[in-house]
């Protein structure tokens, strides 16, 4: 079993322990597997900017179901090899649009990526993120049968 939480709008966390992850992990079990990820990545400490290291996405294979958590990116060609890598069952995917996909871009990886359940992150946590969930939905109802699921603070998923 899997359950997906909501935290924020910003994160959703998959709740499965801890573990440090290389490109292919074992954990338990599951299968956690790093992707590719287009974002910039910076830490700026006391006047300093520092490379903030590789921005990534995972694929989380439990047997029976593959999610993907696209992290912080935005839209690449790369998601359709994910889809047919991995046959994603579920795509958590951001639609804030400054720093990432926003909800057209986001609906476009859904039809890429071909998920049976899509669940936007990474909005309305301050106001240059703020967005409509439902302009998602309603973009992924245009280019797919995938049913989209907004999560609501709190709220939890079992898969």
């Amino acid at each position: 079993m899997i359950l997906i939480k909501c935290r924020s709008q910003l994160f959703v966390k998959i709740a499965i322990d801890s573990v440090f992850i290389r490109l292919n992990s074992y954990l338990e079990g599951i299968l956690f597997t790093m992707t590719d990820a287009r974002h910039s990545s910076s830490i700026d400490e006391s006047g300093w900017s520092f490379d903030g290291g590789r921005a990534a996405g995972f694929v989380i294979n439990h047997g029976k179901t593959s999610i993907y958590h696209a992290g912080d990116t935005g839209l690449f060609g790369d998601m359709e090899l994910i889809a047919k890598l991995y046959h994603p069952d579920v795509a958590i995917l951001p639609i804030g649009g400054r720093f990432t996909m926003d909800s057209r871009d986001a609906a476009l990886a859904v039809e890429m990526i071909g998920p049976r359940i899509a669940i936007p992150m990474h909005y309305n946590t301050f106001d240059i993120i703020s967005q409509d969930p439902n302009i998602f939905k309603n973009y992924v109802n245009r280019l797919s049968d995938t049913d989209v699921e907004i999560m609501e603070i709190g709220s939890s998923i079992i898969l």
